[in-house]
C-alpha cells in the first residue's frame, strides 16, 4: 500500500537536571533545551465512515458487487473504517453533487465521469489534488489518470475502464442476405446494409434521442475518424469552429440515415438505455453502447446470434483500438478524511482486486492499470478482444470526444441540436451553427474556465 502520511509533531519537553559545581552563589539547575520528535499518525486508529458516492451500476449490472466487497474488505483490513457506498444514477449524478458542493458536505469520495465533466468541477475547488496524498510511483501506475488530469496534477483513481463498440443480431444480416460474421467496415457499408435490412423487415438501428444523450454517443463513435481528442480542444478554444465541414457532415450523415428511416420507430419518445431494452427485445439490428452492457447481452444470447465490431469508418482513418472511458472516482474538498480518502482510492488498484473485479463483472470491465496485464483473459474469445481493447484504447488515449466539451456545449450543441436534427426543426448546417454558437457564448461568459480550458488543454 502506498500513501503518504500526515506527520504530527510531539514536543517533548525533557528535563534534564545538571549539578554544577557549588559557586559562591550557589547551585544553579538549568532547563535543557526543547527536542522536537516527528510522530507518524495512525490514520487507521480511530473509528471513521467514509462517504462514497460511486457510479457504474446503470452501463455495468453486477458492478454494485464489487463495489461492496471493496468496501467490505478494506473494513477487514482496518476494523475502525467503514466505507458507505451509495451508488448515484445517470440522472441523478450532477444535481446531487451541486447540491453537495452548494452545502460543502456529502461524500468523501465522487465521481463525475471524468474528463471535462470533472475538471469543471476541480477549477471550482470541489476536489483536490491526489499527489498530496499518494507517491508518483504508484500514480505512475494508472494508465487512465491522463483522463482526470489538470496542470501536472491527478484528481481521480478509476474504478474500471470499459470501452464502447456496437452490436448486431447474426439472423438478420442472414434475412437481409448480408454475411452474418461479416460487420459493416465503413459509413457507406452501414447504409448499404441498413437499406437491405430495412428491405428485410428488420429496423437497423435501436436509438433514443428521448433523454438527449444520443447524439453525443454518435459524437462519441464518429468524430474519432476526423478529429483527435486533443484536437476538439482547438475548435473549444476557438482557433477552428463547429460548423466547419467535417462537422457538417457529421450531422449530415445522422440526418440523411434518420430521413431513411434507418432508426427505429419512436426514437424521440424513449431515451437512449430504453433504445437497449429495444435492441434487446429484437426490434432493431444495430447498437452502439458501453462495452459493459454490450458484453452482457453477448454473454446472455451468445456470439452465434449476436456479433460485434467497432463502429464503421466515415473516413479513411482507422481505430485500430477501441473507445474507452475509465471511471475516476475523486476527493471533495470538504472532505475530513483526506488522507484515508486517499488510501482507499489506492487500493481500487491493488493487484489483489483484479480478479474479483473480473469475476465481479464477468470480465465485462478490466482495471486501469497497467499492472493488469489482460492477456489473462483468454476465454472466451469475445471477452480476450475486449480487455485488449480497453487496456490499449486507455494507453494510446483513446477517450470518448463529449469528455473534452464543457457541459454547456455537450448540453446546447449536441443534446439540444440533436433533438431538433431529428425533430426536423434545423438541418445539417443550421445543427452545425447552433454548436459553434454554443462554443462561442461559453467562451464568452467563462473567460477563466476558458483559461483553465486551454491549460488543461495544453497537454494534448
Amino acid at each position: 500500500m502506498f500513501r503518504k502520511r500526515f506527520k504530527t509533531t510531539a514536543i517533548v519537553m525533557t528535563l534534564i537536571i545538571f549539578v554544577l559545581m557549588v559557586f559562591f552563589n550557589g547551585g544553579k539547575k538549568e532547563k535543557a533545551p526543547v527536542e522536537e520528535v516527528a510522530v507518524e499518525e495512525d490514520i487507521f486508529a480511530e473509528p471513521v465512515e467514509l462517504i462514497f458516492w460511486w457510479y457504474g451500476e446503470e452501463e455495468s449490472p453486477g458492478i454494485i458487487n464489487y463495489v461492496q466487497q471493496l468496501c467490505d474488505d478494506y473494513h477487514k483490513m482496518h476494523p475502525n473504517i467503514t466505507v458507505t457506498q451509495v451508488h448515484q444514477g445517470v440522472d441523478v449524478l450532477i444535481p446531487n453533487f451541486q447540491a453537495a458542493y452548494e452545502a460543502q458536505s456529502g461524500p468523501d469520495i465522487a465521481c463525475l465521469w471524468g474528463g471535462l465533466y470533472l475538471l469543471e468541477w476541480v477549477w471550482q475547488d470541489a476536489f483536490v489534488p491526489l499527489n498530496d496524498y499518494v507517491d508518483e510511483e504508484e500514480l505512475s501506475h494508472w494508465i487512465g489518470s491522463k483522463f482526470s488530469e489538470y496542470d501536472g496534477k491527478i484528481y481521480g483513481s478509476d474504478l474500471e475502464v470499459h470501452a464502447n463498440f456496437t452490436v448486431y443480431y447474426k439472423d438478420h444480416f442472414v434475412d437481409a442476405g448480408l454475411d452474418p460474421d461479416t460487420p459493416p467496415a465503413t459509413w457507406n457499408d452501414l447504409v448499404e446494409y441498413s437499406a437491405k435490412l430495412k428491405a428485410a423487415g428488420h429496423i437497423p438501428y435501436a436509438v433514443g434521442f428521448g433523454g438527449g444523450w444520443q447524439t453525443p454517443v454518435f459524437a462519441d463513435f464518429m468524430w474519432p475518424y476526423f478529429i483527435s481528442f486533443g484536437e476538439i480542444a482547438e475548435v473549444v478554444i476557438g482557433n477552428r469552429a463547429f460548423n466547419e465541414p467535417d462537422f457538417v457532415d457529421f450531422w449530415e450523415k445522422l440526418d440523411s440515415y434518420n430521413k431513411a428511416g434507418y432508426f427505429i420507430e419512436g426514437a424521440t419518445s424513449i431515451d437512449w438505455i430504453e433504445a437497449w431494452n429495444e435492441w434487446r427485445a429484437g426490434k432493431a439490428t444495430f447498437l452502439s453502447l458501453p462495452g459493459q452492457s454490450a458484453m452482457s447481452f453477448i454473454d446472455e444470447l451468445g456470439t452465434d446470434k449476436v456479433g460485434y465490431f467497432v463502429f464503421p469508418a466515415i473516413s479513411d482513418k482507422k481505430l485500430v483500438h477501441g473507445l474507452v472511458w475509465p471511471t475516476p472516482h475523486s476527493i471533495t474538498s470538504w472532505s475530513k478524511h483526506k488522507e484515508l480518502a486517499a488510501d482507499f482510492l489506492v487500493y481500487f488498484h491493488a493487484e489483489e482486486n483484479y480478479p474479483k473485479l473480473l469475476d465481479a463483472v464477468q470480465t465485462h470491465n478490466v482495471p486501469a492499470d497497467d499492472r493488469f496485464d489482460p492477456s489473462v483473459v483468454r476465454k472466451p474469445e469475445n471477452a480476450k478482444w475486449y480487455a485488449e481493447m480497453a487496456i490499449n484504447g486507455l494507453k494510446e488515449n483513446n477517450y470518448l470526444a463529449e469528455a473534452a466539451l464543457p457541459w454547456t456545449i455537450i448540453d446546447k450543441g449536441l443534446i439540444q441540436g440533436g433533438q431538433a436534427l431529428i425533430l426536423g426543426e434545423l438541418d445539417a448546417q443550421g445543427a452545425a451553427d447552433n454548436m459553434e454558437q454554443a462554443a462561442k457564448e461559453w467562451r464568452e461568459l467563462n473567460p477563466e474556465m476558458l483559461e483553465f480550458y486551454k491549460t488543461w488543454a495544453a497537454k494534448y
